[in-house]
């Protein structure tokens, strides 16, 4: 079995293909001009990158007692819906949501995309014959929940308030409720970082 590589070597090898790939760019006769890449800085670059790509995963999955939040989370928006909706049609979308999305974290982006007005679900399907098709029919929806004509509470971007969302200028994920974006504050500089780790050494 092969020996896992530690950070410090992950971190050396990268390195040593960045450089390798900055002297190929520069061709032979400004190859001895490649900068030295810090391995140090850039593990440090690494490691922020990989906490930026599984904290979300962490904040919304790992503890039980965190699923227990987004399980009474999920109780509260039903109580909520009921006093938007009638009985029989949120018993009828709690019972399809429960049984088509087992992990409560979809359940819940379900009913606030409903609650916005972002989403309609559909009870069951109908064949409807239709000669233009192949197969000499298409399958529509039936029986759509919220009915036609029922108006959203909530605005759009009400169910915001409620996960983290990766926005799309900063590429980084944006905390419940979090209206600022720090796009034009985003860095790739890691100076502060070396600093921080060189003064804990």
């Amino acid at each position: 079995m092969a020996r896992k590589l530690s950070e410090e070597t992950k971190a050396r090898m990268a390195a040593r293909r960045i450089e390798k790939k900055h002297a190929k760019e520069l061709g032979p006769l400004f190859e001895a001009q490649t900068p030295v890449i810090d391995e140090r800085r850039l593990m440090l670059e690494r490691r922020m990158g990989f906490s930026a790509l599984v904290e979300h995963g962490h904040t919304l999955y790992s503890s039980p007692a965190l699923c227990w939040l987004h399980e009474s989370e999920y109780r509260s928006l039903v109580v909520l819906a009921r006093q938007c909706l009638s009985a029989e049609d949120v018993e009828a979308i709690d019972s399809y949501v429960t049984k088509t999305y087992p992990d409560v974290v979809y359940r819940l982006s379900v009913w606030l995309r409903i609650l916005c007005g972002k989403k309609r679900v559909a009870m069951r399907w109908e064949k409807v014959a239709d000669p233009s098709v192949t197969l000499g029919y298409r399958v529509v929806e039936a029986d759509v929940l919220p009915r036609e004509g029922w108006q959203a509470p909530f605005g759009e971007d009400w169910h915001r308030t409620y996960f983290w969302q990766k926005c799309d200028r900063c590429k980084q994920w944006h905390a419940p409720g979090q209206i600022e974006c720090y796009a034009d504050a985003v860095t790739t500089d890691a100076s502060f970082l070396v600093d921080l780790f060189s003064a804990s050494d």
